[in-house]
């Protein structure tokens, strides 16, 4: 879809997923790029939507901001009390760092695709002589028994405790 360097407001709405009354609202409040040709309205495209970019960011970063003194000072100590809770929690032995969650998904990945690899060979081994499609699907089904159970093991995957006030 080739796009026009100039675009009215309702191809503008379609583009960005705002409603053209948005669009209107910033026509009046915000410094948007457009040019009026009498009664119509166009934006430079991909002007707009670098605006569109800006106008965003700089709208989170607002929202982010601290009302007052006090609502900082408040925040910060909020966030210190969060920290000090973490590192009490990485003594006590209950946090998990990523690397170490990171490290045990690879382990139990690693010999799933292990078994996976293996299944072909041993699953023609064991299937050479069987007479019929149930004789081989019996000697098949205890080596996808095999991939199952190592599926299901999960002791060296860290699994999250539930709360206390949460029922199990």
């Amino acid at each position: 879809m080739k796009i026009a360097p100039e675009i009215n407001r309702v191809t503008l709405a379609v583009l960005i997923g705002y409603s053209p009354k948005q669009i209107t609202r910033w026509l009046s409040d915000t410094d948007i790029p457009h040019e009026r040709r009498g009664t119509e309205v166009l934006f430079p495209w991909p002007g707009t939507r670098v605006w569109l970019h800006k106008y965003l960011e700089d709208k989170g970063k607002r929202a982010g901001r601290p009302e007052s003194r006090d609502d900082a000072r408040e925040r910060k100590e909020y966030a210190e009390a969060e920290m000090a809770e973490l590192k009490l929690a990485e003594a006590r032995g209950e946090l998990d760092t990523v690397a170490h969650l990171e490290k045990a998904l690879a382990d139990a990945f690693t010999r799933i695709r292990a078994k996976l690899s293996s299944f072909a060979p041993r699953a023609a081994g064991a299937v050479i002589g069987a007479v019929t499609v149930q004789d081989a699907t019996a000697r098949l089904t205890p080596l996808v028994d095999e991939v199952f159970a190592e599926l299901r093991q999960t002791d060296d995957i860290p699994l999250e405790e539930p709360d206390d006030d949460e029922p199990t």
